[in-house]
Formats: C-alpha cells, sequence, structure tokens
C-alpha cells in the first residue's frame, strides 16, 4: 500500500475527523506530551497528518538545535526527550493502522480540542486534555441542558440513597437536566441508576481507560455498558487501555466540575475525595450544593465543612428545582474558549520555570514540604515520599500531590515518579 493509500485508508476510518486520530496516536506514543506541546506540532506542521507522515523528524531536528548550552531551552529539552522515548522500533504506519482499527473496532469516538464538539470549558482544566476517548451519545457534550453534578462517598449510606431518590425523581421528570458523575462506586453509581431508571441522559467521566481488565471499579464494567445503550455518554482523558492510578482522579475530576452547572456532594467525609471536587466548583464559577446530616456522623464531616464554607442546602426536591431555574432563566458562559497559544517556526517561547522562581507563598506546611522534598530530590517515587513523612496520613499525602500536580507545580513520568513540571 503506498503512502497516499494508506493516509486514504486512516481517513475512512474515521471521515468525521480524521486529524484527530493522529492526535490520538501522538497522544499515545510520546510519553507524557501535554497541550503547550500538542500546539507546537500542530504550530509547526500546520496539520497532524503531515507530522505523522514526516515522523516527528524535522521537528527533533528544531527543537535539538542550540538547547545543549542553552538553559532557558530546558522546555525544548524537555519535549525532544520526550519524543525520543518513542519506540525506535516502532512502525509508525503499521501501529497507526491497528490503532485506528482498535478504536473503530472498540466503538471508541475522538474528540479533540480542535472540534466544536469539544467543551469550550474544559481549556480552563490543568492539565488540559486536549483528546477524548468516548463511548455513546457525542451529542450530550453541548447538549444545552442544565448540568448537575453528584459525587459523594464510595461507602454510601442509607440515607445518602434514599436522599438522592427522593430530590431527583420528581426533578428529572419535570425538567430539562443531565446528570453527571465519575462512575466511582456509591455515590455516583446511584446518581447513574436512578437517571437511567427514570430514562434521563447520563454522562459518566472516568478515571481509567474502557478495556475491561483495567476499568476501574470494575464492578461497574456492566453499568459502563448501560448506560452507553440507555442513550448516555462515557468520557475518558485517558488512553483506552490506561489502568487507574490515584493522581488520575483529581484530574478527572476537574471534568465532571467544568462540565456541570451546578455540583451537589451528597455525602463526604472531612478527608473524601468528592471535596476536591467540590472545591473545584467553587474555583470555576459554579453552584455547591450539599445536604446536611448529622454532626455526630463521621461519614458526613465534609457535608457540615461545606455548609460551614457557604454551600448551599438540598434538603428537599423544591431546593433543586430552585437553582437550576437560575441557571435555565439566566445561563451564564463561565469560562469562555481560551484562544490556542500561537507558536512560530522560528520563535520558541521560553515557557519553562526554573524551580527557583515558582512561587510556592501560597502553599500550605504539608504542600510546601512535598513540593522542597521532590525539589532536592529532582525525582521520587510516592513510596519514597510516604517514607520521609512517616506521621502524615497517607490519604493526606495523596490529596497534596494531586493539587500540586493540578497547580502544574510537579508531574509524573513515565516511570511513576514524581519531578517539578
Amino acid at each position: 500500500m503506498t503512502e497516499k493509500e494508506n493516509i486514504s485508508y486512516y481517513h475512512k476510518m474515521n471521515p468525521i475527523s480524521s486529524e484527530n486520530n493522529y492526535v490520538a496516536f501522538f497522544h499515545r506514543v510520546i510519553v507524557g506530551i501535554n497541550f503547550r506541546q500538542i500546539c507546537e506540532i500542530k504550530q509547526f506542521y500546520k496539520t497532524f497528518e503531515i507530522a505523522f507522515i514526516d515522523k516527528l523528524h524535522s521537528f527533533k531536528l528544531f527543537l535539538a538545535q542550540n538547547v545543549e548550552e542553552d538553559e532557558n531551552n530546558r522546555f525544548k529539552l524537555d519535549f525532544l526527550a520526550r519524543i525520543h522515548k518513542i519506540d525506535p522500533k516502532i512502525d509508525f504506519d503499521i501501529i497507526f493502522k491497528k490503532y485506528c482499527i482498535y478504536l473503530k473496532s472498540s466503538s471508541i469516538n475522538l474528540v479533540s480540542y480542535l472540534d466544536s464538539q469539544f467543551p469550550s470549558v474544559f481549556f480552563e482544566a490543568r492539565p488540559m486534555p486536549f483528546i477524548l476517548y468516548c463511548k455513546g451519545n457525542l451529542d450530550l457534550l453541548q447538549s444545552g441542558f442544565c448540568a448537575v453534578g453528584i459525587v459523594g462517598a464510595r461507602k454510601i449510606s442509607s440515607y445518602s440513597v434514599q436522599t438522592i431518590a427522593t430530590v431527583l425523581a420528581p426533578v428529572i421528570q419535570n425538567s430539562q437536566i443531565i446528570i453527571i458523575s465519575g462512575l466511582a462506586a456509591g455515590v455516583d453509581t446511584i446518581a447513574h441508576q436512578k437517571a437511567i431508571e427514570l430514562g434521563f441522559p447520563t454522562i459518566a467521566f472516568i478515571g481509567s481507560g474502557f478495556e475491561k481488565n483495567i476499568f476501574y471499579p470494575a464492578s461497574n464494567f456492566q453499568l459502563m455498558e448501560q448506560i452507553i445503550d440507555a442513550g448516555g455518554l462515557v468520557v475518558s482523558q485517558f488512553f483506552p487501555d490506561q489502568k487507574a492510578f490515584n493522581y488520575n482522579f483529581p484530574i478527572r475530576n476537574q471534568l465532571i466540575a467544568l462540565q456541570s452547572d451546578l455540583i451537589w456532594v451528597v455525602q463526604a467525609s472531612i478527608k473524601s475525595g468528592s471535596l476536591i471536587t467540590g472545591n473545584l466548583a467553587l474555583e470555576f464559577g459554579k453552584t455547591l450544593c450539599t445536604t446536611p446530616a448529622s454532626v455526630f456522623d463521621p461519614l458526613f464531616t465534609g457535608n457540615i465543612q461545606l455548609i460551614k464554607n457557604g454551600a448551599q442546602i438540598i434538603t428537599e426536591t423544591e431546593d433543586l428545582i430552585q437553582l437550576l431555574n437560575l441557571k435555565t432563566q439566566a445561563p451564564i458562559d463561565f469560562r469562555p474558549k481560551m484562544e490556542i497559544p500561537k507558536i512560530t517556526q522560528t520563535e520558541m517561547p521560553n515557557i519553562f520555570i526554573p524551580a527557583s522562581v515558582i512561587d510556592i507563598s501560597n502553599l500550605n506546611g504539608l504542600s510546601k514540604q512535598i513540593f522542597e522534598m521532590i525539589k532536592m530530590e529532582k525525582s521520587i517515587s510516592i513510596e519514597s515520599i510516604y517514607k520521609n513523612l512517616p506521621t502524615i496520613e497517607k490519604t493526606s499525602i495523596n490529596q497534596e500531590l494531586s493539587m500540586l500536580e493540578l497547580d502544574d507545580l510537579i508531574k509524573i513520568n513515565a516511570d511513576n515518579f514524581f519531578t517539578l513540571n
């Protein structure tokens, strides 16, 4: 098959947006590539198809020019290192063809930052997901319905199950809303099931790939299929075969918060990960709600804290209806689409910030301690961080690492070691 025939074949695999196949390919083969770097390729080659045909050869030469002695070009060096990590034995044509076939046979649709279907609010996420892997009804990404994000504990109480059922049923039956959650055990599961039961659309943002052997949680793989069969949508920003890591979920939580008009934290302890979603909702200008419960119940200490911090209270259907009416009567574009950085071939911006000048004055004590540890060690595993902080609970360390990553201060490399970003 000639090169032109190959390209024609790839276009047939995804006639809606063949460029997305190339974006997904580079996402897969360049370790840790981010939005800034994908924009560099786009600006250099004009299309990702040309970059694929060139196999990034010209781009590697461009990045390699004079970077060895120029400390200000550490960004170039970092990107060059990522490209060099591509397996030299890889045959771009064969691997790409197989990848396209796999995506099509698995009914995985691609939505990239180039598409009109890509939610503009996602440009606010850090790190930004420049490619989404989707299964189900893509129209739900731009449905125009009021989006209610429902999050909470994995170990759900009977009180919370009853609350969701009591509050949601009348609202869903009489309003144009869409239920958004993370397909985790507990509150997420009940939210998705209730939406399906009432015949209403739901979107699940997951923290792993779609493959059955790595899907998380495994107990909800069947529920994922039920969501798709019911006309819903399942979205992942991770490779279809990527396992669920702890740091995936705070990243995933951003998409839930951004896609929702209102976030309802149904049940949360004081250390619950759903509080991260709640805080993100406030940061992104969304309405944050929770349900009151006993101040003596440790399962709801997070709810009490949210109420103290000014979260709206939901005790009955009418509370949610009023909040939703505010959204439908006066829709607000919270986050307009961010302009993609324009970079010329002859001028590469120095966007790398040396660790010595990063402002960490706003970090809390534990975050600052972890940041300084990573800065000193250059590269460190999570086990070593645990070992160096023996008096701190692992859950607290995980939460601070997630927040540092969301703030673009640290990153995790291909060997699962933390380094400065």
